[in-house]
């Protein structure tokens, strides 16, 4: 729902940074996840001769530990990569032309003047 929540409110140049975002966000989630199904499965493959008996919420809980935290770090790796395009633009800032709604009209913008 908040994924979808965040596509519809996005404007058309916005959608694919939001996409974008949204797949780093998931794909971390998951390996996460993934992570601590395999570290958990190895902690009870290791104590395999005890006879415990762990409940299945307890599991899931264990396994989304990670997912949560492989989450935050797609999100920044997502923002490392944006703050790494801004850095290139930034170092040659000629680069290329403004666009045309982002050029200054000296007729219309002009101070308001003082009273």
């Amino acid at each position: 729902m908040l994924i979808k929540m965040m596509l519809d409110h996005a404007h058309e140049g916005e959608r694919p940074i939001v996409r974008s975002l949204l797949r780093h966000i998931i794909v971390g989630f998951g390996s996460g996840f993934g992570l601590g199904a395999a570290g958990y499965a190895l902690i009870l493959f290791a104590m395999r001769s005890n006879s415990i008996e762990i409940p299945f919420l307890f599991v899931v809980a264990a396994c989304l530990q990670l997912a949560a935290i492989g989450g935050l770090i797609g999100a920044g790796v997502f923002m490392s990569r944006i703050t790494q395009r801004d850095s290139e633009r930034r170092r040659d800032p000629y680069k290329r032309a403004p666009e045309l709604d982002q050029m200054l009209d000296p007729e219309k913008d002009r101070p308001a003047p003082r009273s």
